[in-house]
């Protein structure tokens, strides 16, 4: 299965992680999406200083998360 968001997400997998509290560690988040799938994190409950960390510690990861 494949649409246009997947494909601009460049999703390969129709799977979505669920933003599950501080268990989505930004590891977690980053192996969802080397398989392919797209991978998220719940930052709602998380200080503003934790947030830029984590998103960065993503953006920062492996080159499939670069863009």
């Amino acid at each position: 299965m494949t649409t246009s968001l997947w494909q601009m997400l460049g999703v390969e997998v129709p799977i979505v992680q669920a933003p599950i509290g501080n268990a989505g560690c930004p590891e977690l988040v980053a192996a969802v999406c080397e398989a392919g799938a797209l991978g998220t994190l719940s930052v709602t409950w998380r200080p503003l200083p934790e947030v830029r960390r984590v998103i960065r510690e993503v953006r920062d990861g492996p080159s499939v998360l670069r863009y």
